[in-house]
C-alpha cells in the first residue's frame, strides 16, 4: 500500500484486500439519479410529476478528501463545522478540527499539536459501516494543497446544481410566455386548438370519459392536455438552460398518431432533428425522451425553441395531445404508458358495404344520386325524384327531432316547409326516396356547450334520436358529423368524440351505416377515423372556383387508396357553385359526375345551397338541368347505367388499373362488365379543351363491332382493339358494347 493511499475497510475493521479508492472509482463524477416521480394516480388517473434528483455528487467529493463515503445526511454539518472550521484554522493559525458527522451519527475529529498555531500533520479518516477510522498522517504542503483543492470543488458542487424546466399543458396559460415552457401565441403558432380563446377546447379525459367542448366537474380527476392540429406544426420555448453538457427533454403525449413525427431545434440557422415523437396509433399516453448535447439548440433571448413536426403539411399524421414538457440538464428516469380513452364500438353490420352497396338489409344495392339541401318547399321532394334523385340529404340547423310540419310564406314563396325529424323521413318515403339528416349543428362545440351544456348530454340526446327512428322505412344512414377533420375548432371534432357518437348510435340502432363526411385535404384522414364510419364522404367545389374539375378525381383515388374497397365512397360536388361567383353550366354539373363514377364513387351528393337560405331550381336552370341530365342517365329504367355500376356488375380497369383500356391523358374512364357480357365504357373529357380523334384502347375488342353510344343515338364502328371519338369541352360519352 503506497503512502497516502485509502482503503477500504472490512465491517470488522480488519484489513482486507485493498482497493485504492480514487476519485474515479468512488464516483465523484458520476451523476446522481434522477427521474420522474409520479404520484400514486391509479384512483384519480391524474399524475403529480416532478423530478427526483441524487445529486450526491458534491458530498462525493467531500467524502472523500475527509474520509467518510456515506455523507448524504453529514452535508450540512461538513459545510458548517468541517469546512469552515478548515479554513478559518489555516487562515488565522490555530489548532483546528474536522469534524465530519457520517450517517450513522457518530463524529470523528482529528486533532494534532501545531507550530507556531499550525497543524503539522492531519489525520485522515475513513469509513467503515460502523464509523470512520484514523488511519495515516500527511504532511502540511498537501494539507494546504486538499484544502484549496476541496475549496474549489466545494463550490462547484454547491453552484452546479440540476436545472429543470416544466409545464402541465391544458389550461389557459398554456401560451403565457412567463412559464418556463409555453406555446407562442400567433405569429409563431397558429394550429392549436384554443390559440384564439385559451380558455377554450382543452382536452380531457379519464379511463371513461372525454371532454373536449367543456371541462370535467373535477379536472383532478382527469389527464388535460393542448392539441396540435393534424398536418400542421407546433413550436414550444423552453428558458434556457446554462449549465451541463447534455440536454434531456421528456414529453408527455397520447399517440394517435398514424406515424412517427418528428422534433427539431435550430443552431446557426440549421435545423437539427433530435428526435421523434409516436407513430403506432395505440392511443396510448407516453413518454418520448430525447438527450441532445446542450449546445445544440441555440437560445434565443433566453429561450430555447423546439418545433413539433418539420413543416406546416409535414409529417404529423393525426391530432397530438400534449399533456407536460420537461427540459432538463439530468436524466430522467421514463415514465410507464397508460391506456388513454378509446371507445369500442360494437362491430359494425356494414363492414363490406363497398362491395356490397347494399344500405339497408333487404334491399337491392344502388348508386345514390340526389341533392343535399338546407329547405324545401312542399312539391320538393317529388320533383326531386322526378328528376331522377332517389336520395335526398338535408343539412340541418338545430333539426327538430319531434314533428313539427309547418308551412310558411316567406318573400319568395307561399309554399315553404318547416317539419321535423318524423315529418321528413315519411314525405322521403311518399316520394318514393330515401333521405338522411346531417346532425349538423348538434356536434359542434357552440351548440354542445350552449344548447345541451356538455358533451354527454348531446350524446343522450342523439342516442334518444336514432333509438326513436331506428325502424324508419325512409332513413337510409345517420350522418353525426360534418367535416370533422376541420381546422376551425368550432367545425371539426376530434376522433374521439366521433368514436364515442359512433359507438352510441351502433348501440341504438346497429342495421343503418353511419356516414362522415370530411375536407378530406389531409392526408390519411380516412385512415385516422376509419373506425367511425362505414361511408366516406368528401366535399371539394373546384369548378365554381376556377379550379381544374381533376381536385374530384384526386380526392376519389386518394379515398381508395387509404380505404381500398370495403368502404362506401361518396362525393359531395358542386349543384350550385362553391362560393356563388357565378352559376354553373349544365356541362360542368355533368363532368364532376361522371368523373367521379371514372374514378370508381358509389355515390354523388350535388350541393345546392350554399348560403342556408332556400334556392328555387328556377334561379339556376343551366345547373338544375345538369343534375337531371346526369340523375336520370344513372337511374332511368330505361336506359340508365346503374345496373353497370352495382354488383354483381364487375369493375374491369379503372383508369388503366388493370392495363385493359387506354385513352389520351385528358380522358378519364372506367370500364365495367355487367352479367349479361355486355361491357359499359364510361369516358369523360376532363378539360375545357376539344379532344380531336381520341384513341382509345381495349383490349379484346373485336374489330368492326357496332359501339352503342348510349344517350347520344349513334354507333360507332371498332377497329381491332380500338375506336376513335372527339370529345368536346367536358363531354362524357358512355360506350355500351359486347366482347363476343
Amino acid at each position: 500500500m503506497s503512502p497516502g493511499a485509502v482503503t477500504n475497510l472490512s465491517p470488522k475493521g480488519v484489513l482486507g484486500k485493498a482497493k485504492p479508492v480514487t476519485p474515479w472509482n468512488y464516483g465523484l463524477f458520476r451523476t446522481g439519479l434522477t427521474g420522474l416521480e409520479p404520484a400514486a394516480s391509479g384512483v384519480t388517473g391524474r399524475r403529480y410529476n416532478r423530478l427526483n434528483y441524487n445529486p450526491t455528487s458534491g458530498c462525493r467529493i467531500i467524502g472523500f478528501f475527509f474520509g467518510c463515503q456515506d455523507v448524504r445526511g453529514a452535508y450540512r454539518d461538513f459545510w458548517n463545522e468541517g469546512l469552515f472550521s478548515l479554513y478559518v484554522s489555516l487562515i488565522a493559525g490555530f489548532p483546528w478540527t474536522v469534524a465530519i458527522k457520517n450517517s450513522a451519527g457518530y463524529r470523528h475529529h482529528s486533532r494534532k499539536s501545531a507550530f507556531i498555531g499550525l497543524p503539522r500533520t492531519v489525520q485522515r479518516v475513513y469509513h467503515t459501516e460502523k464509523g470512520c477510522h484514523h488511519h495515516q498522517g500527511i504532511s502540511m504542503r498537501t494539507t494546504l494543497a486538499l484544502a484549496a483543492l476541496v475549496l474549489i470543488v466545494s463550490f462547484v458542487a454547491v453552484s452546479a446544481q440540476a436545472e429543470e424546466r416544466y409545464y402541465d399543458f391544458g389550461s389557459a396559460t398554456d401560451f403565457n410566455d412567463q412559464n418556463d415552457i409555453y406555446f407562442p401565441k400567433p405569429e409563431v403558432n397558429y394550429w392549436f386548438w384554443g390559440i384564439t380563446k385559451p380558455e377554450k377546447f382543452v382536452q380531457y379525459e379519464t379511463n371513461e370519459n372525454f371532454w373536449w367542448v367543456t371541462a370535467p366537474r373535477n379536472k383532478s380527476d382527469a389527464i388535460s392536455a393542448r392539441v396540435l392540429k393534424s398536418y400542421h406544426f407546433g413550436i414550444f420555448r423552453a428558458r434556457e438552460i446554462t449549465w451541463g453538457k447534455t440536454l434531456h427533454l421528456a414529453i408527455r403525449y397520447k399517440d394517435n398518431l398514424l406515424a412517427p413525427v418528428s422534433l427539431w431545434t435550430q443552431t446557426g440557422g440549421k435545423r437539427f432533428q433530435i428526435g421523434q415523437l409516436g407513430g403506432a396509433f395505440d392511443h396510448k399516453w407516453k413518454t418520448a425522451l430525447m438527450s441532445f448535447p446542450r449546445k445544440t439548440p441555440a437560445a434565443k433571448k433566453g429561450w430555447f425553441e423546439f418545433q413539433i413536426s418539420r413543416s406546416d403539411f409535414g409529417d404529423l399524421v393525426g391530432d397530438l395531445a400534449v399533456d407536460w414538457i420537461r427540459l432538463s440538464n439530468e436524466k430522467f428516469l421514463d415514465t410507464p404508458e397508460k391506456p388513454g380513452f378509446w371507445p369500442t364500438p360494437p362491430p359494425t353490420k356494414f363492414g363490406d358495404i363497398g362491395r356490397t352497396m347494399v344500405y339497408q338489409k333487404g334491399e337491392k344495392p344502388r348508386f345514390i344520386v340526389g341533392p343535399m339541401v338546407k329547405g324545401m318547399r312542399e312539391s320538393s321532394w317529388k320533383n326531386f325524384a322526378k328528376a331522377g334523385c332517389n336520395h335526398v340529404n338535408l343539412q340541418s340547423w338545430e333539426m327538430n327531432w319531434k314533428r313539427g310540419w309547418q308551412v310558411y310564406s316567406d318573400r319568395n314563396f307561399n309554399d315553404r316547409v318547416r317539419y321535423g325529424f318524423p315529418d321528413w323521413n315519411e314525405a322521403c318515403a311518399e316520394a318514393g326516396i330515401s333521405c338522411s339528416v346531417q346532425f349538423f349543428t348538434d356536434t359542434r362545440s357552440y351548440w354542445i356547450e350552449n344548447t345541451y351544456g356538455k358533451e354527454s348530454e348531446m350524446l343522450r340526446v342523439m342516442e334518444d334520436v336514432v333509438k326513436l327512428n331506428a325502424k324508419t322505412k325512409s332513413n337510409l344512414l345517420w350522418y353525426p358529423i360534418d367535416e370533422p377533420d376541420h381546422d376551425d375548432a368550432t367545425w371539426g371534432a376530434p376522433v374521439e368524440f366521433a368514436m364515442q357518437i359512433t359507438d352510441r348510435i351502433r348501440r341504438a340502432d346497429p342495421d343503418s351505416p353511419i356516414l362522415l363526411l370530411f375536407q378530406a385535404w389531409k392526408p390519411r384522414i380516412y385512415e385516422y377515423y376509419r373506425d367511425a364510419f362505414d361511408i366516406a364522404a368528401f366535399d371539394v367545389y373546384p369548378v365554381g372556383n376556377d379550379r381544374p374539375v381533376t381536385e374530384i378525381a384526386k380526392r376519389i383515388d386518394e379515398m381508395r387508396r387509404q380505404l381500398g374497397d370495403t368502404k362506401a365512397l361518396w362525393a359531395c360536388i358542386e349543384g350550385q357553385d362553391g362560393r356563388e361567383k357565378r352559376k354553373l353550366t349544365k356541362e360542368e354539373i355533368v363532368v364532376q359526375g361522371y368523373i367521379s363514377i371514372a374514378h370508381g364513387i358509389h355515390g354523388v351528393i350535388f350541393f345546392l345551397d350554399y348560403t342556408g337560405n332556400f334556392l328555387d331550381m328556377s334561379y339556376i336552370p343551366q345547373a338544375w338541368a345538369g343534375i337531371q341530365q346526369f340523375a336520370t342517365e344513372i337511374t332511368s329504367p330505361k336506359n340508365g347505367i346503374e345496373s353497370f355500376l352495382v354488383p354483381p356488375s364487375e369493375v374491369v380497369d379503372i383508369m388503366g388499373s388493370s392495363g385493359r383500356v387506354k385513352a389520351p391523358d385528358d380522358l378519364h374512364f372506367t370500364l365495367r362488365k355487367r352479367q349479361d357480357g355486355k361491357y359499359a365504357l364510361i369516358v369523360v373529357n376532363a378539360s375545357r379543351g376539344a379532344v380531336k380523334k381520341a384513341k382509345i384502347t381495349v383490349e379484346g375488342l373485336p374489330a368492326l363491332r357496332n359501339i352503342e353510344v348510349r344517350f347520344e343515338n349513334r354507333l360507332i364502328s371498332s377497329l381491332p382493339n380500338q375506336f376513335i371519338d372527339a370529345f368536346k369541352p367536358y363531354e362524357r360519352h358512355v360506350y355500351v358494347f359486347s366482347m363476343r
